[in-house]
């Protein structure tokens, strides 16, 4: 290999780690399109930071906070909710759920989310 190959590779992957440690959500827009499980609680979803001046609002927008901490909206809570009506009554609780379904990167104005996830499924963990 050619010193102007690696010179060329080195510059590559260095651009690729400045990219990932910038943006640090590549893993989450690779992943936009896919299936995906994650292992959570249902929550009101965290406002952006700074969007709101002043105190937060106290309404509740129901979401998933996931084990790793990142929370998703549920783009049918409604219509997954009729299987598992433990689901919305749960918000703010203990109780455990996986949730796997089509993940949706995206920008969110309003919320601290991660994602989207149209919901196939939702088993219950352990009931609490």
């Amino acid at each position: 290999m050619s010193r102007y190959a690696i010179a060329i590779a080195a510059a590559a992957a260095a651009g690729i780690i400045a990219w990932a440690v910038l943006f640090g959500e590549i893993p989450y827009r690779m992943q936009d399109g896919n299936e995906i499980s994650v292992a959570g609680r249902m929550v009101c979803l965290p406002h952006e930071q700074g969007l709101f001046p002043g105190p937060e609002t106290m309404e509740c927008a129901f979401g998933f906070r996931g084990q790793n901490g990142e929370h998703y909206q549920i783009g049918n809570l409604e219509e997954i909710s009729k299987e598992e009506p433990l689901l919305e009554q749960s918000v703010g609780g203990a109780q455990e759920f996986v949730i796997s379904g089509t993940f949706t990167y995206g920008d969110y104005r309003n919320y601290d989310v991660v994602g989207t996830i149209d919901a196939d499924s939702v088993e219950i963990l352990i009931r609490q």
